[in-house]
């Protein structure tokens, strides 16, 4: 089933706060929430660099708060190891 408020989400094995992201953006105004739907989506038919990418256009608006931006840096990183982990070895 879905995972429960608060579980962190394991892709690739790593685990992503996703229902973290989604409580500090509750209230977020429209363009965010649009944002972080786009994001699950992304995450969801696997697209994680895009997902990625749309963190990043998330964390340059000028209306986010200090919580919703700590949420948003600790994603980043977890997505960053996501796409490390899911990126085949680089030839040597």
């Amino acid at each position: 089933g879905p995972a429960e408020q608060g579980e962190a989400t394991e892709i690739n094995g790593v685990k992503v706060d996703i229902a973290k992201l989604e409580a500090a953006f509750a209230d977020a105004p429209e363009a965010l929430r649009t944002s972080l739907s786009k994001f699950r989506m992304n995450i969801r038919y696997g697209q994680h660099v895009e997902a990625l990418a749309e963190l990043d256009k998330m964390l340059s608006d000028a209306g986010i708060t200090e919580p919703q931006k700590q949420a948003i840096t600790t994603v980043i990183e977890q997505m960053k190891q996501v796409i490390s982990k899911a990126a085949p070895p680089a030839a040597q």
